[in-house]
């Protein structure tokens, strides 16, 4: 069997440390953790330290280049962020074409939603 091999063009990553690979490079050498007091997320456990990147969802969609829209689950917004970091740092644009493939890590989906409908 013939080995392949697996070229990394590019990168994204959006997490409590932060939005792009600077921001979080900076925060890793300031040894900021990214756990702090819920302020962008709705729940009835903001009592609890969290781990949430630090922008609203409006916030999200403009840095996107979207309407801010209450369908896209917070989840989606920050997988799209990391994305378009990917894209941008592959410098790949919507034009593209060949075969691009995808590798994606994500957090918990869904959960803000699940919190808003839990009671219904």
């Amino acid at each position: 069997m013939a080995r392949k091999r697996i070229y990394v063009t590019g990168f994204g990553i959006v997490s409590a440390l932060g939005v792009g690979a600077d921001a979080h490079l900076s925060a890793l050498h300031s040894q900021n953790s990214g756990i702090g007091e819920m302020k962008y997320l709705q729940s009835v456990h903001n009592d609890l330290p969290v781990g949430e990147v630090k922008m609203t969802n409006e916030q999200m969609c403009e840095a996107i280049g979207i309407k801010p829209d209450s369908r896209f689950t917070r989840t989606s917004l920050l997988g799209t962020l990391a994305l378009k970091e990917a894209l941008e740092s592959a410098g790949i644009d919507n034009e593209a074409d060949g075969h691009i493939s995808l590798i994606s890590g994500t957090t918990v989906g869904g959960m803000d939603k699940s919190e808003e409908f839990f009671a219904q």
